[in-house]
């Protein structure tokens, strides 16, 4: 083990305690700190008790489009007023026209019948237009021409069976 280098456990001396640098790191943070509070408490003092800075007045400055005298302000005061005044009438009117609107619609009790027929063929035709475009399309034909049950083609065909027998009255 001496051949490595090292020192048995019982040769080595006690080590001493280091107080006198202990001290002096001790000693010099605490001057530091002290020092510290004093700056800080100097330039605290220093700003609390300096002289009020002036404040100078903001001068006044002319407006780029000049003075408008008394009869500019009244005309374009009146033509304000006057844009106002039908802006306020449009509004009013707005909103009376949507009262109406709401109320025409809140008090129909019984749709026209003609709107149910009306609904009605519209549906019609636009089944009837699908499936005339479907029946172009050849997928949908068996050998010998015939429609293939359960395709797409055969399912709007019923559809529209259905639907034209389940007609409004016309009147």
């Amino acid at each position: 083990m001496l051949s490595e280098g090292l020192v048995p456990k019982a040769s080595r001396k006690p080590a001493k305690p280091n107080w006198i640098g202990r001290l002096l790191i001790f000693t010099a943070l605490s001057i530091g700190s002290i020092a510290g509070c004093i700056v800080l408490l100097r330039n605290t003092v220093h700003m609390v008790s300096a002289p009020a800075s002036k404040v100078q007045p903001v001068q006044a400055t002319k407006t780029s489009r000049g003075v408008e005298n008394d009869k500019e302000f009244r005309a374009r005061k009146q033509r304000n007023e006057i844009f106002l005044a039908e802006a306020m009438q449009e509004d009013a009117a707005f909103i009376r026209d949507r009262q109406r609107r709401i109320w025409i619609e809140q008090t129909k009790k019984v749709p026209d019948h003609r709107d149910a027929y009306a609904q009605w063929k519209t549906q019609v035709e636009r089944l009837e237009n699908k499936v005339a475009e479907s029946a172009k399309q050849r997928g949908y034909y068996d050998e010998e021409g015939n429609v293939v049950p359960e395709s797409i083609l055969w399912h709007q065909q019923q559809r529209l069976e259905k639907l034209r027998e389940d007609s409004p009255n016309s009147y």
